[in-house]
């Protein structure tokens, strides 16, 4: 008969292998639903700001208006969330 080494462990599973039970939702801790808020502001396609952008840049070069394309950017930015929220 083969005795077994005293510094060998029989092949039970350890306790911290076990994995737990995912936690359940509480009032605290619940998802959320993918529903936008009414207060999330819509943000406009890149390439709508771009478009925008550029149209904005060339009414300020017919105009003689001092600006830069950082400016065009984000009064287009504006004006297409502005238009977006108001639907």
């Amino acid at each position: 008969m083969k005795q077994q080494n005293k510094n060998q462990r029989s092949p039970q599973t350890n306790p911290a292998d076990r994995k737990s039970p995912p936690p359940q939702p509480t009032a605290n801790n619940r998802v959320h639903s993918a529903q936008p808020s009414s207060s999330v502001e819509a943000k406009p396609a890149f390439d709508e700001v771009r478009r925008r952008a550029y149209e904005i840049y060339l009414e300020r070069q017919h105009t003689g208006q001092p600006g830069s394309p950082a400016t065009d950017w984000e009064m287009a930015e504006r004006e297409l969330s502005a238009r977006a929220n108001a639907r």
